[in-house]
């Protein structure tokens, strides 16, 4: 009897060891997975956190300059690797990069610390098809090597969530909706010598972005088909700008505020976003001390205008830039009023026959927009948008487009204009018929 009794414990520990305990781990870390594009095992690939926020309510921290940005981890022989769940921070949900030397990064989306079963896939440089690469090293103000740094192209990197993929561009043509798709972006991750390799795009302009999550980011634009040697890129640690968003009622609590670059036309897209605690305080770090030309920038500060907060707006407010490792302190920050408006467009010859006819309403010099579809009605009804100058786009097709005559400063474009809302209830703009000859929008 006795015999039997320690049979049956020595069952229950051997199942607790065979299969219990390796689930009860698989279920407190976010474990996977890299490959090549032949389904091979990649080892000593690099795995590294490079955006983190929280699983439910609104960042108060900048993805990418969380402190799980600095965990990273190293494929073993069958290409596998594991970050357990302790070390991130409690609730919150992270981006991850896979790189390794002569290899393009793979990422994840944002996905939870339970997540058992991800599959990254490296491909080789010499996969992409190019016949000259861009070879540089990254290194801080010291001159130190900054190991996995993430280079890629343009930007995209302070969206984690949209890192350097595929994007679509779509217009109509004789009613028809056509859609054509980019091709997909390259970005690389620096070695331990801060050393990274990215395939040429012969065909542009080459602007790249170094993020080195949690410290900040650098810009660099290089000569239309750059074949030159390796070349050595500084990135610095970036300043911070804090302060406190309050109304008429106190501290404002989950409102957006966005720092973004006003003296580049294409810097306005790298646009830094962090919300306001409890108490109305914010923090935004790892802003850049030199934009990509290296000249210091002139910033913008502003509340995020797609959050069309009933409580108000803040007012962009310009800066200039500060050295590394400074603060600027913009101290309590009153927002001001909002208000709603009607825009009613006076077509001619009937309704607007196109589907992808829009306005896009925006503050100048920064990239977030409200988009909305322009109804065959022509009537737009816009709730909490700010009393200060905006730019209203109108985007319809190749038959309509703005009219110059509009009693509004036109943009430069001509799609067109700049407008303060004040306590009107309700604007009239005129569209044009164009020459069926011109090109579709795009």
């Amino acid at each position: 009897m006795r015999s039997y009794w320690l049979v049956g414990w020595w069952s229950a520990i051997f199942f607790l060891l065979q299969y219990a305990l390796p689930m009860a781990i698989a279920q407190n870390a976010i474990q996977g997975t890299v490959t090549d594009t032949q389904g091979q095992p990649v080892p000593d690939a690099t795995v590294r956190v490079f955006a983190s926020r929280p699983c439910e309510g609104i960042a108060t921290t900048i993805p990418i300059m969380h402190p799980d940005c600095a965990i990273f981890v190293v494929t073993d022989s069958a290409g596998r690797f594991k970050i357990a769940k302790s070390e991130l921070s409690d609730g919150n949900e992270v981006v991850l990069v896979a790189g390794k030397k002569d290899f393009i990064i793979s990422r994840t989306n944002y996905v939870t610390p339970d997540e058992e079963d991800i599959s990254l896939t490296l491909r080789s440089i010499k996969e992409c098809g190019r016949q000259s690469s861009i070879k540089g090293k990254v290194v801080d103000s010291r001159g130190l090597p900054i190991q996995n740094a993430v280079i890629g192209f343009d930007d995209g990197a302070l969206q984690p969530d949209r890192l350097w993929q595929q994007s679509t561009i779509q217009y109509v043509i004789d009613g028809q909706i056509v859609t054509e798709t980019t091709p997909g972006e390259f970005a690389s991750l620096s070695n331990d010598e801060g050393e990274f390799e990215l395939p040429s795009l012969q065909q542009y302009f080459i602007y790249l972005s170094a993020v080195v999550p949690g410290v900040g980011y650098r810009d660099l634009q290089l000569p239309r088909s750059w074949s030159g040697p390796s070349f050595q890129w500084v990135v610095q640690a970036g300043f911070t700008v804090d302060g406190r968003i309050i109304d008429r009622d106190g501290p404002v609590k989950d409102y957006l505020v966005c720092v973004s670059d006003a003296s580049d036309s294409y810097g306005g897209r790298r646009c830094l976003i962090a919300a306001t605690r409890d108490d109305g305080t914010f923090v935004i770090e790892g802003i850049p001390t030199t934009n990509r030309f290296g000249e210091p920038p002139e910033y913008c500060l502003f509340g995020d205008i797609k959050q069309q907060n009933p409580r108000g707006h803040l007012e962009t407010k310009r800066f200039d830039g500060a050295n590394s490792d400074q603060s600027i302190d913009f101290g309590d920050l009153q927002l001001g009023s909002v208000t709603n408006l009607k825009i009613k467009y006076l077509i001619e010859q009937g309704p607007i026959n196109n589907p992808l006819a829009r306005l896009v309403l925006k503050l100048p010099h920064v990239s977030r927009i409200i988009q909305m579809t322009l109804p065959a009605d022509g009537v737009i009804a816009l709730e909490n948008i700010p009393r200060e100058v905006m730019s209203f786009n109108i985007y319809a097709g190749q038959d309509y487009s703005y009219d110059r005559s509009n009693p509004f400063q036109p943009l430069p474009d001509g799609n067109g204009f700049y407008y303060r809302p004040g306590d009107e209830a309700e604007i009239e703009v005129r569209l044009k018929r164009n020459d069926n000859s011109q090109k579709p929008s795009k």
